[in-house]
C-alpha cells in the first residue's frame, strides 16, 4: 500500500505529524483488507449540514475541535475520516521513534509519557477523538493490521 506524507509543524514545536492516504492503512482483516472508504460504509455517521467543517482539508492541533467538538454525540462521515487520519498520523510519528517495529503496547507506553491535558497536546487529541467508537476501532484496526 502507499502512503503520501505530507509533513506539518505542530504547535509549540512538538515535531512534525505525518499525514497518510487512507489507501496506506488496511481497515480490515490480513486476509481481507479495506480501505478506509470501505470501513466508514460499515456505519451510520450524522447526516446534516456541517458548515463548520467548510475549508478544513486536514485536522491539525488548531482546527482538532472544529472536527471534533467535546460534546459531539455523532460525527459525520468526513469528520470521522479526518479524524482517523489524523490520529493514525500520530501514532505514525511514535511510532518512528523506535528502530524497530514497536508493539501497540510500547507505542502506548511513549504516548503516556507525553501526555497532558492541554488542548494543543496531541495525545490528549488522539484520546479525545478515540472516544467515538468508530474511529477507536478504526484505529486499533490500522494500527494492529501493520
Amino acid at each position: 500500500m502507499v502512503s503520501a506524507n505530507v509533513a506539518h509543524r505542530e504547535h509549540g514545536g512538538a515535531g512534525a505529524i505525518q499525514l497518510f492516504s487512507p489507501s496506506a492503512w488496511n481497515f480490515g482483516s490480513p486476509d481481507s483488507p479495506r480501505d478506509l472508504d470501505d470501513y466508514l460504509d460499515d456505519f451510520e455517521h450524522f447526516d446534516g449540514p456541517e458548515s463548520w467543517l467548510d475549508g478544513i482539508a486536514r485536522v491539525e492541533w488548531s482546527n482538532f475541535f472544529l472536527v471534533c467538538p467535546l460534546n459531539s454525540e455523532q460525527l459525520s462521515r468526513r469528520a470521522r475520516e479526518l479524524l482517523i487520519l489524523y490520529c493514525l498520523g500520530i501514532v505514525e510519528r511514535y511510532e518512528a521513534q523506535f528502530k524497530r517495529r514497536p508493539t501497540l503496547a510500547q507505542i502506548q507506553e511513549l504516548m503516556a509519557k507525553d501526555y497532558r491535558e492541554e488542548y494543543d497536546n496531541p495525545v490528549f487529541q488522539f484520546s479525545l477523538a478515540l472516544r467515538d467508537k468508530v474511529i477507536s476501532q478504526a484505529v486499533l484496526r490500522a494500527v494492529s493490521n501493520r
